[in-house]
């Protein structure tokens, strides 16, 4: 899916929102949830002037609820693309990029003894749950540190230039 700026996504927010005839206090009210205050009408006016940043996917949800329409058509909007697994729908969306940290996250989760846990569709017994965590966190500590080194690396040879140049 191509990237989309806030300019466009703002741009089709608002003819989504003209084309009910909704106003913009109007979406605001049907945007309050039970758990959440409604998305104020100054915000939704930045958000449709491309003032503001495309939102997250869970202030997405909540302006899918203000205008009435389905949380997949207003992510689709934002540039978000549906995570599928063998046909399945997983109530799950990315923007053309993955968070590996938060999928490692989940994954260390799902490798603790009390949450059943599957690897294509076999489940996975309680020493290959603890493989993989372990597997998982040697790679964030090699990982944790080549970041070090770079870091050190890069500011290494930043004082090397300005000590260059003066």
């Amino acid at each position: 899916m191509p990237d989309i700026n806030k300019y466009e996504f703002g741009k089709k927010i608002r003819e989504l929102r003209l084309k009910r005839h909704y106003s913009l206090r109007q979406v605001s009210r049907q945007s309050q949830t039970a758990t959440k205050k409604a998305i104020s009408p100054s915000y939704w006016s930045l958000i449709e002037r491309g003032k503001r940043n495309i939102p997250r996917p869970c202030t997405l949800k909540r302006m899918a609820k203000g205008l009435k329409t389905s949380p997949n058509e207003i992510m689709q909007l934002a540039g978000y693309t549906e995570i599928t697994s063998s046909n399945r729908k997983i109530n799950s969306y990315t923007e053309n990029k993955i968070d590996l940290g938060n999928l490692i996250d989940n994954l260390l989760v799902a490798t603790t003894k009390e949450t059943k846990a599957e690897l294509w569709g076999q489940p996975l017994t309680w020493e290959q749950k603890n493989n993989l965590r372990v597997a998982l966190l040697t790679a964030l500590t090699i990982n944790n540190i080549q970041v070090k080194k770079q870091a050190w690396s890069n500011k290494f040879e930043t004082n090397l230039h300005s000590t260059l140049k003066g």
